[in-house]
Parts: C-alpha cells; sequence; structure tokens
C-alpha cells in the first residue's frame, strides 16, 4: 500500500509542477506580446527622432545660407 500512496504523491507532485509551468507559459506569452509592442514603438520613435534629425539639418543648412547671404550684403 504504501506504493499506492508515493505514487499518488508523484502523480499530484507532476500535475502541481505542470499546472506551475502552464501559468509561466502564459508569462512568458504575455511578455513576448510586451516585448513586441515595445519594439513597434522604438521603431516609431526611432523613424520620429530620424525625421527630427533630418528637419534640424535642414534648418542648419538654412541658416548657414542666410549667413552667407547676410555677409555678402554687408
Amino acid at each position: 500500500m504504501h506504493g499506492d500512496i508515493r505514487d499518488d504523491w508523484k502523480i499530484n507532485d507532476i500535475e502541481r509542477k505542470a499546472n506551475e509551468a502552464n501559468g509561466r507559459l502564459y508569462e512568458l506569452d504575455s511578455l513576448r506580446c510586451d516585448v513586441d509592442s515595445l519594439e513597434r514603438e522604438n521603431r516609431s520613435l526611432s523613424s520620429t527622432v530620424d525625421e527630427l534629425r533630418y528637419e534640424l539639418e535642414t534648418l542648419k543648412e538654412d541658416m548657414r545660407q542666410f549667413r552667407e547671404e547676410l555677409a555678402e550684403q554687408e
């Protein structure tokens, strides 16, 4: 009879570990979704930064040309 109780304990332990692992899979899937969302947001922010960098460079060039023209008029 002792073998039967030990088998029941082993089965219960295996079931408990399987349930814990199942819960961890849900957490991992949730984290994967969060990472995907952050990657999309990062790409969007990178695109915005690139646009701002381009605008800044354009403004710097415009200012340089303006100063040259102003210096020529003086």
